[in-house]
């Protein structure tokens, strides 16, 4: 849980200190530079030992950096390893897909269904979601056999909950009161 708070702080800063007509292409270049260095298992482990000194560690990761065209990439591998936080470089990856997803505006968003539902059923609650966020929606659909009709439709931290049990709660709070 701390990891992701300290990751959380550093991509927030990285964002902060790109111009807005930067932010998506650089993004996606710490992200492809992100790849490269953690899909080397040999580097990855090299970088994540606490007995490889931070020049080393950035004699590693410079060749990794020569095609960068965006010097804050550099810089924030170099704060990484110079703040002996280069070990959570994995951890970045999930933050740096939400951010370019933001920078696009697109959102994902993950919706559970009762059964399989039909194309247009399928664009309906994708066209919802899209007017509620104003943003291009997306969407994964999944079958969840817990629902008895209906769907629930999780877009980040928000939750939406269109299923027949959800629809039946409301009804009984409403013959309640």
């Amino acid at each position: 849980m701390r990891d992701t708070a300290v990751t959380a702080k550093y991509i927030a800063a990285f964002k902060n200190s790109l111009e807005t007509k930067e932010l998506q292409s650089a993004l996606e270049e710490l992200q492809t530079v992100i790849h490269d260095i953690c899909g080397h298992d040999k580097v990855w482990a090299i970088l994540q030992s606490p007995l490889t000194s931070a020049s080393e560690k950035l004699a590693l990761v410079q060749p990794r950096l020569s095609n960068c065209k965006h010097n804050n990439v550099k810089n924030f591998l170099h704060l990484l390893i110079s703040k002996s936080r280069i070990n959570l470089l994995d951890a970045f990856t999930p933050l740096i897909e939400d951010a370019i997803c933001d920078a696009k505006s697109i959102k994902k968003a993950n919706i559970n269904t009762a059964g399989q539902i039909s194309d247009s059923a399928k664009q309906a609650i994708i066209a919802k979601l899209q007017t509620q966020f104003n943003a291009t929606i997306e969407a994964d659909f999944n079958q969840d056999d817990s629902l008895i009709g209906g769907f629930v439709a999780t877009v980040g931290t928000s939750r939406f909950d269109g299923s027949i049990k959800q629809s039946l709660k409301q009804f009984e709070t409403t013959l309640i009161k």
